[in-house]
């Protein structure tokens, strides 16, 4: 799953690879990226839409439900103890992760 492989990129960051995957799956449906994101943004969005996907194990419910507060609720704040830190806002040595 390519979930497991965005996991295990975040912990060599030295972040909580599966609490900021679904911090950052919670974020992009909280704020869309559409088309004003350009082809990137479209790309991320696609890529954390997980209800899309045809995988029913826990560890994919714990991704649609992460999907699901985001686009339904705007609460994404509840993975913010878990991942004090947005992928999307990481800097390390004046380099942009994601």
């Amino acid at each position: 799953m390519v979930y497991r492989t965005i996991e295990n990129v975040l912990y060599n960051f030295g972040m909580a690879g599966h609490d900021c995957l679904l911090r950052a799956i919670c974020e992009v449906h909280e704020f869309p990226l559409d088309h004003h994101h350009g082809l990137l943004g479209e790309l991320l969005q696609f890529l954390f839409t997980v209800s899309k996907s045809s995988d029913s194990s826990e560890e994919a419910r714990d991704y649609v439900r992460a999907e699901q507060s985001g686009r339904d609720r705007g609460e994404c704040w509840q993975y913010y103890s878990k991942c004090p830190k947005s992928i999307f806002n990481q800097q390390h040595d004046n380099n942009l992760y994601m």
